[in-house]
């Protein structure tokens, strides 16, 4: 699941009509130190090599793919309905413009990645429940407040389209939707429990589950509170673009 903005663009090919054609381009987030851009193909083979440590697969839970099936994992993540996923990459401050301008090298500054799995906790009442992951993957990127900077960016951006992503998610509108957030951590992963815990997650249980995780859920989700929460940790200049890769960019401008 994405959601796109749509620019318009003069068609030369057919100056006659003066058409306009529209193009649907991904939608990132700059916020503070990061960028939140979509999971595209060309960022497979980074986010493969990451999934060969062992220390990752096991605080994420994922399982060891051969880099054909990671990318047929990739596209799930674009087209299923109940998925949302960004990569989070760091802003060299060279680039802040390009990136105001949709113009980005994202593959070269990837660190990690957030995510989404929506379920439905009740349809009938229109209550759903998304459950969270944050990774944050070489480890000289970590201690740097990446995570925290991407789960609240990336918690903004899911406040301010909940309802299109519900909507995605139901395959309808509805004129009422309620988001509750959720993330499982494992008992001995104290880092992500103490990084969940700073920004509001409570634990729904005192001991672990059967399978030695904990549950924390994160009350009165709302862009005001997440707004809080940002300023609380100074994390400043939020902004949502529509976003390009420079090939893609490349692509669009000079057609073959």
């Amino acid at each position: 699941m994405i959601i796109n903005q749509s620019i318009g663009k003069q068609d030369s090919t057919n100056y006659v009509q003066d058409k306009i054609v529209h193009i649907i381009i991904p939608t990132a987030v700059l916020c503070s130190n990061i960028v939140l851009v979509p999971y595209e193909r060309k960022h497979v083979a980074v986010y493969h090599e990451w999934m060969k440590s062992e220390e990752i697969r096991q605080s994420t839970a994922s399982e060891r793919l051969t880099l054909a099936e990671e990318y047929d994992m990739q596209k799930n993540w674009r087209t299923d309905a109940d998925k949302l996923t960004f990569i989070i990459c760091t802003v060299p401050h060279r680039y802040t413009e390009d990136i105001r301008t949709g113009v980005f090298a994202s593959s070269e500054f990837m660190v990690g990645d957030v995510n989404l799995f929506i379920s439905a906790a009740d349809e009938i009442t229109n209550n759903f429940i998304g459950e969270l992951e944050v990774m944050i993957a070489p480890l000289e990127a970590r201690r740097n407040g990446y995570a925290r900077t991407a789960l609240l960016g990336f918690l903004r951006y899911v406040s301010n389209h909940t309802d299109e992503i519900l909507a995605e998610y139901r395959g309808k509108n509805s004129e009422e939707n309620h988001l509750s957030l959720k993330v499982k951590i494992g008992s001995e992963n104290q880092k992500s429990i103490k990084l969940f815990e700073s920004i509001g997650f409570c634990k729904t249980r005192s001991d672990p589950d059967y399978f030695g995780e904990y549950e924390f859920r994160f009350a009165d989700f709302s862009g005001r509170r997440v707004s809080s929460l940002m300023d609380q940790y100074r994390i400043q200049d939020y902004f949502e673009f529509p976003y390009r890769e420079v090939s893609d960019l490349d692509e669009i401008s000079h057609p073959a």
